[in-house]
């Protein structure tokens, strides 16, 4: 109480002098304003004793009395209701007098003034009034100078003694802190204090999580349990909920760790307003997050919170000055229909969002008993991809791309096949989206694209011109020896880099990936041409087109499919195509399956296409460089 009492001390000293400083700091303001009224109060004079021509201007006039009315009235406006209360117990209320008498002297001769022009005052009775008035000005300004010295003289001397009087009141009340206070009282409340701060902090490093400030997965399964226990005893249902970012690890390794950090805190806000406040939180690690929505009527209860979670998630959000996007793949369990114990419906909700993952993220699925067989599915689909490339079960199919002018094939994109031990002949939608995710994208890829160019090198031979694309995932653009390993794939095949075309999809702007922008950057320079692929259907930035090396343009399939019937398809198909001439790039025009597709495009001036109508994808055995194709 008494550390308070010193605290409220200072602080009314700190408003003394404050108050002091602005008090005096006005009191020098009404002497500058009395200087001030004192020069206009000269100048009036001058104008009504000496006129130009012997005849008084009136407007000069008018102007001189505004002047000098201004200063008066200047401090009346700094003078609130408050200070007013404060000037009169200082003994200053003449000034406050003198400056009400000063502007209605002022008021009274610009009203003469008024009268004179409109005829019903004479020059001679308006010269009179004037000259009193100013006389009357000047003895005002004399008799103001000593009432304003003495407020001043007064209002510091009270200060002083206010303040003298509670720095002695300030000093008494430390030296009686000092006695009764005891060292050994002092040194035994830091103690308790320190075992309680250090309690504290053990408890919140052992059950929350360091970053968000969420129950960490040692308090997740403990209440877990606890809700396990309470459906029991009430006959209810719970559903536990395994959240997990979809490619979170490519922004924490694009933008770095601290971004990463950011956008977590964000996501767990984002997660804990979309839930009851019964309803429980948690960050497992990494990306991981889990929630338990307690007393559920039914499946639609946990389906209303998972959209909510979707929704919130995807909401864009600004890191650094950076907008970034992200999404979120989740796996819901029930309880007690499957699992009665936190292990295993936490094992659950975890195989249901892989589950998700596998159908293309950003969305939900419940565990079933399928999920299970599906897991095991997957996890022997992954078993086999490990040993592909070493197996040689990859293989190579080729899709011409032919020129709309004269219908010649000038190239070939490289379509990835996977001849599987058991299942044979795999596509692409098969594995590429658990390549991706085991990192197994990279060696694939690698694989690809050498042997893509062992097989061009031969068909170069006898068409020089021949080009081959090839598709690269972003994993592939994060490695910072991709580059080199390019370049030197060239020169191991002895081809130009404009022969080779890296296809690239629209994600990748999503992702915002500054490594794998920079590795294009270095593509362009080394002279490989860089294609944008399935063009339009992603997150398409006119920004990126103007910024990046990109030449070559692929109109998605899904656009040409319905020209030239349907007009928005159509409508697009022409923007892309006339966008890209404007831009100086060339286009590829996917999916051309009949003749009017074709008809359609060549009208456009679209330059390339490749699609059914031509050829299906070939074995190399099969393909023919040379093949020219029946234009309509």
């Amino acid at each position: 109480m008494r550390l308070l009492g010193i605290v409220a001390i200072i602080g009314v000293l700190c408003v003394l002098a404050l108050t002091g400083f602005v008090q005096l700091a006005k009191v020098a303001r009404f002497h500058e304003l009395n200087t001030l009224h004192l020069q206009a109060t000269h100048a009036l004079n001058e104008l009504i004793a000496h006129p130009a021509k012997g005849v008084i201007d009136v407007q000069a006039v008018r102007s001189a009395v505004l002047r000098v009315r201004d200063q008066p009235l200047g401090c009346l406006r700094e003078v609130g209701a408050f200070a007013r209360a404060e000037i009169s117990l200082l003994g200053g209320t003449e000034l406050l007098h003198l400056c009400e008498q000063d502007v209605a002297l002022a008021d009274n001769a610009l009203l003469a003034i008024a009268a004179h022009e409109a005829g019903t005052l004479d020059s001679t009775q308006m010269h009179s009034q004037l000259i009193a008035t100013a006389a009357t000005f000047r003895e005002h300004s004399d008799a103001f100078i000593a009432p304003v010295a003495a407020v001043g003289q007064r209002l510091a001397w009270s200060v002083l003694i206010g303040m003298i009087a509670f720095t002695i009141l300030a000093i008494y009340v430390v030296f009686g802190i000092v006695r009764r206070i005891g060292e050994t009282l002092r040194q035994l409340q830091e103690s308790n204090d320190s075992l309680a701060q250090s309690e504290g902090k053990n408890r919140q490093l052992a059950l929350y999580d360091s970053l968000t400030g969420l129950p960490n997965r040692s308090l997740f399964l403990d209440r877990v349990n606890q809700a396990v226990a309470f459906t029991r005893r009430s006959n209810t249902s719970l559903a536990l909920m395994f959240v997990d970012l979809d490619r979170f690890k490519d922004i924490n390794d694009s933008r770095g760790h601290d971004a990463g950090d950011q956008l977590l805190k964000t996501i767990s806000e984002r997660l804990q307003s979309v839930v009851r406040s019964s309803d429980t939180v948690a960050r497992l690690g990494g990306d991981e997050f889990a929630v338990i929505v307690g007393q559920v009527a039914d499946r639609n209860d946990p389906v209303m919170v998972a959209l909510r979670t979707l929704e919130a998630v995807s909401k864009p959000m600004l890191i650094d000055g950076v907008e970034h996007q992200i999404s979120a793949s989740i796996g819901i369990t029930l309880c007690p229909q499957d699992g009665e114990d936190a292990a295993t419906l936490l094992k659950n909700a975890d195989l249901a969002m892989y589950e998700t993952k596998a159908a293309g993220r950003n969305g939900y699925r419940f565990y079933s008993q399928q999920t299970d067989e599906n897991v095991r599915s997957r996890m022997r689909t992954e078993q086999f991809l490990r040993s592909a490339v070493s197996a040689g079960q990859l293989l190579l199919h080729f899709h011409p791309i032919v020129d709309l002018s004269n219908g010649r094939t000038v190239g070939a994109e490289a379509l990835l096949r996977w001849n599987h031990p058991e299942d044979g002949l795999v596509f692409p939608d098969g594995f590429i989206t658990l390549a991706e995710e085991t990192g197994l994208i990279c060696e694939i890829g690698y694989w690809v694209m050498d042997d893509a160019l062992a097989q061009c090198q031969v068909w170069r031979r006898q068409h020089p011109a021949f080009t081959m694309a090839v598709n690269v995932s972003v994993r592939q653009l994060r490695d910072p020896a991709f580059v080199d390993h390019v370049a030197a794939l060239l020169g191991k095949y002895e081809m130009p880099a404009a022969a080779l075309h890296l296809e690239i999809t629209e994600s990748l702007f999503l992702a915002g990936e500054d490594l794998a922008l920079s590795t294009l950057h270095m593509l362009g320079e080394l002279g490989v041409s860089l294609s944008i692929d399935d063009f339009g259907t992603g997150y398409s930035s006119f920004g990126y087109l103007r910024q990046l090396p990109f030449r070559i343009l692929k109109i998605d399939r899904s656009f040409i499919r319905g020209v030239p019937g349907n007009p928005d398809d159509a409508a697009i198909a022409g923007a892309i195509v006339s966008m890209a001439q404007s831009l100086g790039l060339s286009v590829v025009a996917e999916g051309i399956e009949f003749d009017h597709h074709m008809t359609f495009l060549r009208g456009l001036a679209c330059p390339f296409g490749q699609g059914y109508l031509f050829s299906m994808p070939l074995p190399a055995a099969q393909f023919d460089p040379g093949a020219c194709y029946p234009i309509v």
